[in-house]
């Protein structure tokens, strides 16, 4: 009897806590949705089916300011249709942790480092082995080709999930510079690519509900400015193929300036893993 009193306790405290915090209340409703969601569209992907490890390391994220594990989104079809060829796109990704006293992520926070902020991988599996996706028969990249993996994630996935209109996205990717023959992460012949990114804040004034909200909380109460305003940013990307796995394997990272790029290049990109 004495045991489940206090058990009972302990759930009205939870409860209170939980009611009382908004903040808390969006991070644990983050956190229960989105890892079982995430475990499953990574064993539904190619990535699941043919056993390979593609991830970043748990104790790189949790403990400097990101949301505390990387997700997974697996587009079986979206990306195909978008592209016109027979493709499925496998979308890792992370964004900056929740604020708890805000309701939200850091990505809704113009004085925050991580202000529409991502990074992540992408895994692009192309159903004809003679096509290698993002790349030309001479073996250098397919720059035209490549780019329409982050636009389609900013302006078909992201952007659309938090109700930001079609009409009102904005996504132009200038390439900056192009590196190739790159070693990272243990493996010779990546492909490094900066570029400057002109695209849509995640910021606007909240609504009732949105998709987006599930994951990354809801952005300031008290925020009255311009929905969605456009943001420079820098992105780098880390780019190869593997053709046994018919797979085009990308490393990304995106934020406010050359130094969040250079720092978290250093310190969290580079210790992805990738076992096939």
């Amino acid at each position: 009897m004495r045991k489940r009193f206090v058990f009972l306790l302990i759930l009205l405290a939870l409860f209170f806590t939980l009611f009382f915090n908004r903040g808390l209340f969006y991070y644990m409703r983050s956190l229960s949705i989105m890892l079982p969601y995430s475990i499953y569209q990574r064993h539904q992907s190619p990535l699941g089916h043919m056993g390979i490890s593609f991830n970043f390391p748990k104790d790189k994220v949790s403990l400097q300011g990101w949301y505390p594990f990387t997700l997974t989104h697996f587009d079986a079809e979206g990306f195909s249709n978008y592209s016109g060829k027979k493709l499925s796109l496998t979308v890792l990704y992370g964004f900056g942790g929740f604020q708890i006293s805000k309701e939200g992520s850091s990505i809704y926070d113009p004085t925050a480092s991580f202000y529409t902020s991502f990074y992540g991988g992408y895994a692009v599996y192309h159903e004809d082995p003679q096509d290698s996706f993002g790349f030309l028969n001479d073996g250098k990249i397919n720059t035209d080709e490549l780019q329409l993996v982050p636009k389609y994630d900013q302006t078909q996935l992201v952007l659309p999930s938090l109700g930001c209109a079609a009409e009102d996205i904005t996504f132009i990717n200038t390439i900056d510079s192009i590196e190739e023959n790159v070693s990272y992460i243990g493996m010779d012949g990546w492909t490094r690519v900066d570029s400057s990114i002109i695209t849509n804040s995640l910021l606007h004034k909240p609504k009732n509900s949105a998709r987006g909200y599930l994951q990354y909380g809801k952005p300031p109460k008290d925020y009255n400015g311009k929905d969605f305003p456009l943001v420079n940013l820098k992105g780098r990307a880390y780019i190869k193929y593997m053709a046994d796995y018919q797979m085009t394997f990308v490393l990304y990272i995106m934020g406010v300036d050359d130094e969040f790029i250079d720092y978290w290049d250093r310190a969290l990109l580079s210790e992805a893993r990738l076992v096939p």
